[in-house]
């Protein structure tokens, strides 16, 4: 049974699925994904040394690394452009379905843009895969 990866957690392949939002693509040959987000919170100060409180804080996002197939890969750079995917203008949303212990989730990786592609072929018989790098606006 073929396994993916969804931020470090193994699930069975067929309890994962990926797609590019608005432009009904689905990517199956997704082998793993990896985002995450972050909150820089700082003490809030009044009168004396010690903090009185914590600031709202301002969010932080991982980079989005995402290992697919080369089919999916050209599939993304011809829906986009070769060149154009790279573009400010080429933010597409993903979304992550998944199963774990009989529990659904999705999350939706918003406003994401493309800011890497890194192919590794090597000798043997899986198929080569792309390490697709994005940045991210936002995630529910």
């Amino acid at each position: 049974m073929a396994s993916s990866v969804v931020n470090g957690v193994a699930v069975d392949w067929s309890q994962v699925e990926i797609t590019i939002a608005g432009q009904g693509i689905v990517l199956g040959g997704t082998k793993s994904i990896s985002y995450g987000r972050t909150k820089d919170v700082a003490y809030a100060y009044g009168r004396g040394s010690k903090p009185y409180d914590y600031t709202d804080g301002v969010d932080n996002f991982d980079d989005v690394e995402m290992e697919v197939s080369l089919t999916d890969w050209q599939t993304l750079e011809n829906s986009f452009g070769k060149e154009d995917i790279y573009k400010k203008t080429s933010k597409f949303d993903v979304s992550v379905n998944y199963v774990v212990a009989d529990a659904t989730y999705n999350d939706t990786l918003i406003g994401c843009r493309v800011v890497g592609a890194k192919k590794a072929p090597a000798q043997g018989p899986d198929p080569i895969m792309v390490t697709v790098t994005m940045k991210l606006l936002d995630m529910k």
